[in-house]
């Protein structure tokens, strides 16, 4: 999981309910701001998954909404830095540093979602 995670599904298309971290319901108005991560560069084992994982949800017809992530520093995690899952909208990312991720920086994957107003 991610340092900051919000509730919603661990498997791509939320068929597990056993899969679903907290309500599982979208949230909104989330702020993420003035963070360093850790830094495990003489020991990956001790990185984190991932730095920002904001979850698809089981409500198709609700987006989590109004995502700030604000100067926040990420090094040397094992997946990505900063990934927006499914139905996302209105989320900035901003003044942020992602170093040395296992995967990518910054993922967007919206599927058949109307995905929008996210900017980095």
């Amino acid at each position: 999981g991610g340092v900051f995670e919000t509730p919603g599904c661990v498997h791509n298309q939320c068929k597990f309910p056993h899969l679903m971290t907290g309500d599982g319901k979208p949230v909104t108005n989330i702020t993420i701001e003035n963070v360093r991560l850790n830094d495990y560069l003489n020991n990956p084992k001790l990185a984190s998954q991932l730095a920002v994982w904001v979850a698809q949800t089981g409500d198709m017809q609700t987006p989590t909404s109004d995502v700030h992530v604000k100067n926040l520093v990420s090094m040397f995690s094992h997946a990505d830095g900063i990934n927006f899952h499914g139905f996302v909208q209105d989320a900035i990312v901003d003044d942020t540093y992602i170093q040395n991720t296992g995967d990518d920086i910054f993922a967007v994957w919206g599927s058949d979602f109307d995905t929008r107003g996210i900017v980095f």
